[in-house]
């Protein structure tokens, strides 16, 4: 917008309020919720989001979660990872606050950040492990993708994404996740709907 940043885009910025969706009127019913969630001590506020529409030749709703740059949700749940900056609300349920589940739950697909295999939480991002012991089986997407891995802050350094995935399909069982479909995202990949 003008004097900011990027002064050649004709942008519009609106603030947006947790768990209060934006209905999108394009021809389609669009419904996007943005879900407060902590990243860090300098990162101010960052929202994740839902994406919910109406597939026209099923005419169900689709939802999509597209969650990157989280070290945990907010409130903090005792079974993700943490920093020692972080000072908002935490819980000590082990399963998502039904208005977290009622928002969460049931999407088609979660694409979600696993920045390294193991907590790193200096890194302000979520692990791998994490996902499997928390996130994935609380969220219950029907497809989970892993997205924004890097692995350079784990003691034994990035994967190839090759091992990444072989590492995933022999752990999930550990996890009870083994009929889970969990993969590493990949440019191309298509949903199934």
């Amino acid at each position: 917008g003008p004097g900011g940043r990027f002064p050649w885009l004709d942008l519009d910025y609106r603030r947006v309020t947790d768990r209060i969706p934006i209905e999108i009127g394009l021809g389609i019913s669009l419904r996007v919720t943005p879900f407060r969630v902590y990243h860090g001590p300098t990162a101010s506020e960052p929202v994740n989001w839902v994406i919910e529409f109406e597939d026209p030749r099923e005419h169900e709703t689709r939802k999509l979660i597209l969650a990157w740059d989280l070290l945990h949700l907010i409130p903090r749940y005792p079974l993700e990872d943490r920093d020692e900056h972080y000072r908002g609300p935490t819980t000590e349920y082990r399963n998502l606050s039904d208005a977290q589940a009622s928002l969460l739950r049931g999407a088609d697909a979660l694409f979600i950040e696993g920045n390294t295999l193991t907590p790193q939480p200096q890194s302000g991002h979520t692990s791998i492990e994490t996902l499997l012991r928390f996130h994935i089986p609380q969220i219950r997407a029907k497809e989970n993708f892993i997205v924004h891995y890097s692995g350079h802050e784990d003691s034994e350094g990035p994967m190839s994404d090759a091992d990444l995935q072989g590492w995933l399909d022999s752990h999930k069982r550990e996890f009870g996740l083994v009929d889970w479909r969990i993969e590493l995202a990949r440019h191309g990949t298509l949903l199934n709907f």
